[in-house]
């Protein structure tokens, strides 16, 4: 489902938004903290810090739908993956290494566009981290311009 260029740009220093619902439908979004393909892509794990983004966080379970969008910040080059939540955990040592990486990779990103260390430091922490295990369904291409909303890959939207 992921060609190398989309897994590729996933794994890097990307803006990272993960949006759940709870049962009345009202949505909730978080910012996650790195993302990782699994099984070759047929999962994907996302990072995110359950203190912070506790309402998304807490609308994950098995079979939730849940969003994944994210988005280079040097060109808006922008990706959403629609998939089911298949687990929520607690990271181990290789999912705390992951979120470190992208945290240090992202943090020289966004102050080299100007982000004040403050601002960055205040959406994006590994405060509380959890991981999320989504299995994909589908991946629609978000970046603006002809081709936005267009699905690349999976099944019927």
């Amino acid at each position: 489902m992921f060609d190398k260029e989309i897994a590729a740009l996933m794994e890097s220093a990307v803006m990272m938004i993960i949006a759940t619902r709870n049962d009345a439908q009202r949505a909730a979004i978080g910012r996650a903290v790195g993302a990782r393909l699994i099984d070759g892509g047929a999962f994907v794990d996302i990072y995110i810090s359950g203190t912070q983004w506790s309402e998304a966080v807490s609308n994950c379970a098995p079979g939730v739908p849940v969003a994944f969008t994210f988005c280079r910040p040097t060109d808006y080059r922008t990706f959403q993956v629609k998939g089911a939540v298949v687990d929520v955990a607690v990271p181990d040592s290789a999912d705390i290494a992951t979120a470190g990486r992208y945290i240090t990779g992202m943090g020289t990103v966004m102050l080299g566009l100007g982000v004040t260390q403050q601002q960055f430091h205040h959406w994006c922490t590994a405060e509380g981290l959890v991981r999320i295990r989504l299995k994909p369904h589908a991946i629609f291409q978000q970046t603006p311009g002809p081709g936005a909303g267009q699905q690349i890959a999976g099944g019927p939207a």
